[in-house]
């Protein structure tokens, strides 16, 4: 009988124990949640701003510096585009399984292809050889500080740095429309599988139905190539 009482206040003195550290835990927490977070200072503020300013400055030099290869990478997916529509389109055409908007997508997608390759060509002939043979004066730390005086260059860079961002958005956007259209003619029949959970989940890449998207693209992506290129000052004088 003893062994028994001497075992159940063991264990009252045990939860006891647990109720005080759950009782300190709490006070812990409670005091650590009443902090109040530190403001941001100015001089906070200012650094994270040169710091994303560096970044950024990095970011431009990178592109510059490899123009050529960018491009090539660009010109591939675009060409790729097409092609994957193609092959829906003869998977389809095997199983007699065509319809009017499968062809509409096919053939807005090898539109489209043919319009961004040229903005591609556009772009990259217009970007400034200045600029680009700056890169190997500068650093990519200090590569926009030198435009520093010549705010006219530095605009001309970042405006070609802005319509290849444009572009490349504009290509993944056409391949994602052209996979989505494979994913279609591989999983549409069995209605279930891996490709046609993939076609669910890209069914609002419509080709069909984003000509007004790629248009407006289009239009950007042509200004940044006339601004980059110094062509504005045709319409100018």
């Amino acid at each position: 009988m003893s062994n028994f009482n001497n075992t159940n206040v063991s264990g009252d003195y045990a939860q006891l124990g647990d109720n005080n550290n759950q009782n300190h835990t709490h006070h812990h927490y409670h005091g650590a949640s009443s902090q109040k977070r530190k403001p941001l200072e100015p001089g906070d503020i200012i650094g994270m701003a040169l710091s994303a300013a560096i970044l950024l400055s990095a970011i431009i030099w990178s592109y510059f510096k490899h123009t050529k290869q960018i491009f090539l990478y660009i010109d591939l997916a675009i060409v790729a585009s097409p092609l994957l529509a193609l092959v829906s389109m003869i998977i389809l055409a095997s199983r007699n399984d065509v319809y009017t908007k499968d062809l509409n997508n096919v053939m807005s997608v090898g539109l489209m292809a043919l319009v961004l390759f040229g903005l591609s060509y556009f772009l990259h002939t217009s970007t400034p050889e200045s600029v680009i043979e700056l890169t190997s004066r500068t650093t990519p730390f200090t590569f926009m500080s030198a435009f520093n005086g010549n705010e006219h260059i530095g605009g001309m860079a970042v405006s070609s740095f802005i319509g290849a961002l444009l572009l490349i958005v504009f290509a993944v956007i056409l391949h994602i429309m052209s996979f989505k259209q494979l994913c279609s003619s591989l999983g549409i029949t069995n209605q279930q599988g891996f490709w046609f959970k993939k076609y669910n989940a890209l069914r609002f890449f419509e080709a069909s139905d984003s000509h007004g998207l790629m248009i407006f693209l289009s239009f950007c992506i042509f200004g940044c190539a006339c601004w980059s290129g110094q062509y504005h000052l045709l319409f100018i004088n």
